[in-house]
């Protein structure tokens, strides 16, 4: 009887002295097939299935329990199964069977927009092992990576694999998280991280790494040792700053596109506008009566441009409408922190509310890039680097506040931007009420008032001076 079974299921046989033996064991299981035909009632092609499955399961269910590897004549890891829970058909716990196509989660909500980014982020994960999305918190890094993984998933034999990181806090614990989304519970003296490489190491798949802006230090560790030896391996990484090491492309991933409002506001001039559709169709969603029409789409149009065409601002604002008119958010909107709540319970803490989100990416910056965001919200539009060195550095080395915009600019609270010949950074509008509101906490506000407005009177009085001269096409532009 033992030479009959294989590799896996002879080694369950030998150690089952540990597992309570009956009739639908393992053995009990191959013995009704041998028996069946050998009784001249070979068992239908739907009964031979049903068996193999049956043996199957309670494999993985004894082979769970004693830690055994899969297949003893190989490595512990390099042939353990990608597994998935399933219910058990006998009304037992969750089985586990064998999984390869990844664990991407279905959509529930529409994807709106994103063409462009969707084809670059494919463009760019064709050419690139490393692709690391960054942005703002709520500008929906998430959902565009998820949908470049699904459309990607056909290029990797062994799945698209989700690794969320957003709730996890142990940075020593990064790579066992891993780890066991691929089911591997090594019992071993190893270190697990050379354990998971091992297990890639000859897998073609992608790998989704969200949120890990809070833990960015041990992610690029482990990354960059997975990247290195792992050559079939190709990684999406979403955060609000990149991972900063060798071979990592970064795509900035912009809000949606706001609707030109420089002629009327209609319904069909508006229909073209990703923010406008997102929020009809989360509005939709709230309250199925509602519809955008020509009396409502001026009202909608200036809340999308308020929230800067954040997607997670814009939905939270469109949930409202269960108990408000779209004008009567607008009017609201002057207070942006206390109307936007009450998200779904299904997403993470930080998104359940705008203020959460803000002050998630608030406690990732330090002492000194919090005061310089506090700092850098009296200015409106945008501003260069050298009005930021007169009106913030005054507590600051011209060198140490370059490096503080430029990490600002890393974890997307500064956006960089080049009209001409000079780099020019502006905030988002709900990014600069934030940084105000820490500004009157700390005392600064009319002193870092007088300080803006001494700059740019010293700078109009130097345009003045220097208006009839050899400078004069300098100042007009």
């Amino acid at each position: 009887m033992t030479d009959f079974l294989p590799n896996q299921y002879r080694l369950v046989d030998q150690r089952s002295n540990d597992v309570q033996s009956g009739p639908d064991d393992v053995r009990a299981v191959v013995e009704r097939a041998m028996a069946s035909s050998a009784a001249g009632r070979p068992a239908s092609a739907e009964e031979l299935g049903e068996l193999l499955r049956d043996a199957e399961r309670r494999h993985y269910r004894i082979v769970d329990e004693m830690a055994l590897p899969t297949d003893p004549t190989a490595s512990s890891i390099e042939n353990r199964p990608l597994r998935e829970e399933v219910p058990d058909r006998y009304g037992g716990s969750p089985l586990a069977v064998r999984r390869k196509d990844g664990n991407l989660p279905l959509e529930l909500t529409s994807f709106v927009g994103r063409r462009h980014e969707l084809a670059r982020a494919k463009r760019l994960l064709s050419t690139s092992r490393l692709v690391t999305m960054t942005g703002v918190g709520g500008v929906g890094k998430t959902r565009l990576a998820l949908r470049a993984a699904d459309a990607t998933r056909r290029a990797f034999g062994d799945g698209v694999w989700l690794i969320e990181l957003g709730e996890f806090a142990n940075p020593a614990l990064l790579v066992d998280r891993v780890a066991a989304e691929f089911g591997l519970q090594e019992r071993s003296v190893r270190p697990p991280l050379e354990l998971l490489t091992e297990y890639l190491v000859h897998r073609q798949m992608l790998m989704v790494l969200d949120n890990y802006e809070h833990l960015i230090e041990a992610v690029a560790e482990m990354t960059q040792t997975l990247l290195r030896t792992c050559p079939a391996l190709r990684i999406i990484a979403t955060s609000r700053e990149p991972l900063g090491i060798g071979g990592e492309v970064v795509m900035r991933v912009p809000p949606l596109a706001i609707p030109d409002q420089s002629g009327p506001a209609t319904r069909r001039g508006m229909s073209n506008s990703d923010a406008i559709t997102l929020f009809a169709e989360r509005a939709h969603a709230a309250v199925p009566e509602f519809e955008l029409t020509d009396e409502n789409a001026a009202a909608i149009a200036q809340i999308c441009e308020r929230l800067d065409g954040l997607p997670l601002p814009i939905e939270l604002a469109a949930a409202r409408l269960r108990a408000m008119s779209p004008t009567q958010i607008l009017n609201r909107l002057t207070d942006r922190y206390a109307l936007l709540t009450g998200g779904n319970r299904g997403v993470p803490t930080r998104q359940q509310t705008m203020r959460l989100s803000v002050d998630w990416s608030y406690e990732l910056c330090t002492p000194h890039e919090q005061q310089i965001w506090a700092r850098l919200s009296v200015f409106v539009g945008g501003f260069e680097l050298d009005a930021a060195e007169g009106v913030c550095g005054s507590s600051l080395g011209q060198a140490e506040l370059l490096d503080t915009i430029a990490s600002l600019v890393d974890k997307s609270i500064l956006i960089r931007e080049e009209p001409g010949s000079v780099v020019r950074f502006r905030m988002l509008e709900i990014l600069r009420e934030y940084g105000r509101e820490k500004l009157r906490e700390s005392g600064e506000r009319v002193a870092q008032r007088r300080r803006h407005r001494d700059w740019y009177k010293q700078l109009v009085m130097q345009a003045e001076a220097d208006w009839i001269s050899d400078r004069q096409l300098e100042w007009i532009t």
